[in-house]
């Protein structure tokens, strides 16, 4: 799995997490096991309803919109999500549809500008 963010139209990377070099301050919650970085990526397994990935701390630009690109596989259901900002509630997240077909996909999810010290929540899958 790798996560990018680039401002829509002008297509400027802001933050890239390439998972070969590590966990990068991606923090899986309980409903994660076999967490571990490996030549392709995060690689783990969903064990329990709601698993997801916290990311670290960033200081996003202000009254920029965002577009996350992810890309990850999974045989797991067809939704996954991303939630923003400093706590995480549905009000401030926004869904897609995952292809769970084991294959690699890219999946591009538009963000509203964040606040500084920011954080980004990953939700791959909401059921095992």
């Amino acid at each position: 799995m790798a996560l990018s963010m680039a401002i829509p139209c002008s297509c400027q990377v802001l933050q890239e997490w390439d998972f070969t070099a590590g966990e990068l301050g991606w923090i899986p919650n309980g409903s994660i096991s076999q967490f571990q970085p490996n030549q392709q990526g995060l690689d783990f397994d969903s064990v329990a309803e709601d698993p997801n990935l916290v990311g670290p701390l960033a200081d996003y630009p202000i009254s920029r919109l965002l577009r996350i690109t992810v890309r990850m596989r999974s045989d797991a259901d067809d939704q996954g999500e991303i939630f923003y900002g400093e706590t995480f509630v549905a009000e401030k997240s926004r869904r897609f549809t995952v292809i769970p077909d084991g294959e690699w996909h890219e999946y591009s999810v538009y963000l509203p500008s964040l606040s500084p010290r920011a954080r980004l929540r990953l939700d791959p899958c909401h059921l095992t």
